[in-house]
């Protein structure tokens, strides 16, 4: 999880560093699109430590 965090601040600096210098090509719209990727793996990891702790709980 604090990897895709970790990736996540990088890419998304890099893609505002990119806008900054009006430096808009298809780099920057993959890179757009893989921040969104990583946010919806993200969830998606949220949710399964969140039903294991509910499994545990349960225990």
């Amino acid at each position: 999880m604090s990897l895709i965090f970790g990736l996540m601040v990088i890419l998304a600096g890099s893609l505002v560093k990119r806008y900054d210098a009006n430096n808009i090509d298809y780099v920057f719209w993959i890179g757009t699109i893989f921040v969104f990727v990583l946010m919806g793996a993200l969830v998606l990891i949220i949710k399964k430590i969140s039903k294991k702790i509910k499994e545990i709980k349960d225990l």
